[in-house]
């Protein structure tokens, strides 16, 4: 059977105190050159885990996702 190599899986409390702050910054850039970004993720794979089940905040990433280039 084939392997998979082990990937982390990172939670917030493991990042560095200034990478949040890293992250919303990079957010903002996208938010404001959104095409810019179109495609980034095109033949990229993500995966979604949710601790209850929401339509909305599926439907949000999955629309995200699209935005990016995922299928």
């Amino acid at each position: 059977a084939a392997t998979t190599a082990a990937r982390n899986v990172p939670a917030v409390a493991d990042l560095a105190a200034e990478r949040p702050a890293g992250l919303r910054e990079l957010a903002a850039r996208m938010k404001d050159g959104r095409l810019a970004w179109r495609d980034s993720l095109r033949g990229a794979t993500v995966a979604l885990i949710f601790e209850k089940p929401s339509t909305r905040t599926r439907a949000s990433f999955a629309a995200a996702a699209a935005q990016l280039g995922l299928a």
